[in-house]
């Protein structure tokens, strides 16, 4: 289709650099497809990436860059590869939220993949990645059955556990041990009471696999409503 157009279709080839979840291995069979590639009519050979999920939430910051910097050694040393055979890469795509500032200033990459730090979350909070939770799951209290638990009204439906247990805002003296199906239970301490039908915000473990359980974000600015977003890939089905 896109010769028939006369069109050039823009591919980078994905590397596989310790993940092990998709992509070519690094060195001869990155430089073997550039190659077919760059020979091919109507591609364009613009670049390679390579994903460094195995290592972003490892919480020692020093074992993290160590790990990332092999990573990333990986992909570079195929770029060059890939260059000294005379085919030109402009895009050396890695990284993410939990490695941004390590990706960011390793020598070649061009381009870091972060993502979740527009909204961040508990997981990368507990890694000491230096970005504001902006995202929190506005809940009701339900019950309070004693004065050292309570529940609130979302669980497992609307808040994933992918990357552990969610973690309450602003309020000293409250555990989530557990999540139901549509319902978080609360372990309290005494220090702080909680009341039937007390609004309670829920830091979620891991934002990419909680907002697609949602279908609109709420934009707040001092205590208002300021915009409401959509979130398309969830549609109106819910």
């Amino acid at each position: 289709m896109a010769q028939a157009r006369d069109l050039s279709l823009g591919v980078v080839i994905e590397v596989d650099i310790g993940l092990h979840r998709a992509g070519v291995k690094p060195g001869s069979e990155a430089l073997d497809l550039a190659r077919k590639i760059h020979a091919s009519k109507g591609l364009e050979f613009k670049g390679i990436a390579g994903y460094q999920g195995h290592i972003s939430l490892m919480i020692d910051p020093t074992e993290r860059k160590i790990a990332d910097e092999k990573a990333c050694e990986l992909l570079v040393s195929s770029k060059d590869l890939i260059e000294d055979s005379g085919i030109p890469v402009e895009i050396v795509s890695a990284g993410g939220t939990g490695t941004y500032n390590y990706t960011g200033n390793y020598p070649g990459i061009t381009e870091v993949q972060a993502g979740s730090y527009v909204t961040m979350d508990v997981g990368y909070q507990d890694c000491g990645i230096d970005f504001d939770i902006a995202l929190s799951i506005l809940t009701t209290v339900s019950s309070v059955p004693s004065e050292d638990r309570a529940i609130l009204d979302a669980g497992l439906k609307s808040i994933t556990t992918d990357q552990g247990l969610p973690r309450v805002k602003g309020l000293e003296g409250i555990e989530i041990p557990k999540l139901s199906a549509e319902h978080a239970h609360l372990k309290l301490d005494g220090r702080m009471k909680l009341k039937l039908g007390e609004k309670v915000e829920v830091y979620p473990s891991d934002t990419d696999t909680t907002i697609d359980l949602h279908n609109e974000f709420y934009g707040v600015r001092d205590g208002e409503i300021e915009v409401v977003w959509p979130i398309l890939a969830r549609g109106k089905s819910r």
